[in-house]
C-alpha cells in the first residue's frame, strides 16, 4: 500500500519559496488588523471575518463599477484589478493555485478544437480541483476554510461553463442556414462564437463582484453588462437592492449570534441531552440548532449575491405586474 509523506511536499515548497518579504509584514499587519477587530467584536471565526470584510470591499467596488463612466475595457480593467486584490486578500498564497489553473485552462482553450473544448477544460480544471481536494483529505482532513479547494471550486464552475458556451457556439456555426441547432433555447442565446482573448477571460474569472465566491454567471451576460449593451443597456440604480442584501447578511449574523448564546450543536451528543430532556424539548432544541447552522450558510449566500446585484449583473428586467426592477438573474 502506498503511504503518503507525513508532511505535504507542496506546503514545504510553499514555505520555502513563497516567503512574505520583511518589508511587507508591517503593511500586512495593517491591512489584516480589521479582521482581528471583527473576531473580537463579532465573535466569528477568522476565515468568516475575512470573508465578511472582503465582501464589503467587493460591494463597494461593485457600486463604483456600476457608476464607472468609462468604456467596457476601462470598466473591465477596474473590475479585474479590484477582483485580484480581493481574491488574494482572502486566499493569500492559495490564490496562486487558481491563477495557475486558470492560465493552464486558457492555454487548453486556445489549443483545443472548439467542439471538444468542454471535455478538455473539464479534465484540466477538474484535475486541479480533484488534486487539491485529495491533498486536503490526506493532510487536512475535516478542516474547512478559505483554502485551495474552495477557490478552485467556483473557478471550475465558470471555466467549464465558458467552455460549454464555446462548444455551443461551434455547433451554431456548423448548422446550415435556416436550420435550428440541436440545442436548447438558452444554449443558443448564450453560445459564444470565439475564444475570448486572455484579458477578457481573466476579467470574467476575477470579476470584483465574485472573486471570492461562487455565484454562477454567463460570459455573455458579463460582456454585455460591462459594455452596457443588450439587457444591461439601462440598468436602474442598484444602491437599494445591493445594500438590502448586505443588511440581510448581517441580520443572519445577528440571528446566529443570538442563537449561539442559547444552543450548541455539540450539546446534543452529551448524556445530559439524551437522558435529561423530554422528546418535545429535544425536537425544539434540534430545531434551534438547525436554524443556527443555517445562518452560517445564509450569510455566505447573501454576501455572494451582493456584488452581482450592486454591479447590475443580476438585473433581470422589470416585473410585468408591478414594474419593479428584478435582481435575480444570478
Amino acid at each position: 500500500m502506498f503511504d503518503f509523506p507525513e508532511e505535504s511536499p507542496c506546503e514545504a515548497l510553499s514555505e520555502a519559496y513563497l516567503v512574505t518579504p520583511a518589508w511587507f509584514k508591517p503593511i500586512e499587519s495593517v491591512i489584516y488588523s480589521p479582521i482581528m477587530w471583527l473576531r473580537v467584536n463579532v465573535g466569528r471565526p477568522e476565515d468568516q471575518c475575512v470573508y465578511m470584510l472582503a465582501s464589503l470591499v467587493s460591494l463597494i467596488s461593485c457600486f463604483a463599477l456600476k457608476a464607472h463612466p468609462g468604456t467596457a475595457f476601462e470598466r473591465k480593467l477596474f473590475s479585474t484589478l479590484a477582483g485580484f486584490a480581493i481574491h488574494f486578500y482572502v486566499f493569500g498564497k492559495s490564490g496562486l493555485a487558481s491563477l495557475v489553473t486558470n492560465v493552464l485552462s486558457y492555454v487548453a482553450l486556445r489549443l483545443t478544437p472548439a467542439y471538444y473544448a468542454h471535455i478538455i477544460i473539464f479534465i484540466v480544471s477538474g484535475f486541479g480541483l480533484a488534486t487539491a481536494q485529495i491533498h486536503k483529505q490526506v493532510y487536512h482532513h475535516g478542516v474547512n476554510g478559505l483554502d485551495v479547494p474552495m477557490n478552485l471550486m467556483f473557478n471550475f464552475c465558470r471555466v467549464t461553463s465558458l467552455a460549454c458556451c464555446i462548444r455551443d457556439g461551434y455547433r451554431v456555426q456548423q448548422t446550415s442556414k435556416g436550420a435550428t441547432p440541436d440545442l436548447k433555447r438558452r444554449e443558443i442565446v448564450y453560445a459564444i462564437d470565439r475564444v475570448p482573448n486572455f484579458f477578457d477571460f481573466m476579467s470574467y474569472l476575477y470579476f470584483c463582484g465574485a472573486a471570492i465566491s461562487g455565484p454562477f454567471y454567463e460570459f455573455k451576460d458579463f460582456e454585455q453588462m460591462m459594455a452596457r449593451e443588450g439587457d444591461f443597456a439601462n440598468v436602474p440604480s442598484t444602491l437599494k437592492p445591493g445594500l438590502l442584501r448586505f443588511v440581510h447578511a448581517w441580520l443572519c449574523v445577528a440571528t446566529g449570534a443570538v442563537l449561539s448564546a442559547f444552543v450548541d450543536e455539540n450539546f446534543m451528543l452529551t448524556e445530559e441531552f439524551l437522558m435529561g430532556y423530554s422528546l418535545p424539548h429535544k425536537f425544539f432544541y434540534q430545531y434551534l440548532v438547525l436554524k443556527l447552522v443555517m445562518q452560517t450558510y445564509l450569510v455566505g449566500w447573501c454576501l455572494m449575491e451582493c456584488g452581482p446585484i450592486a454591479s447590475g449583473l443580476s438585473y433581470n428586467g422589470r416585473d410585468e405586474k408591478t414594474g419593479e426592477a428584478k435582481h435575480d438573474r444570478v
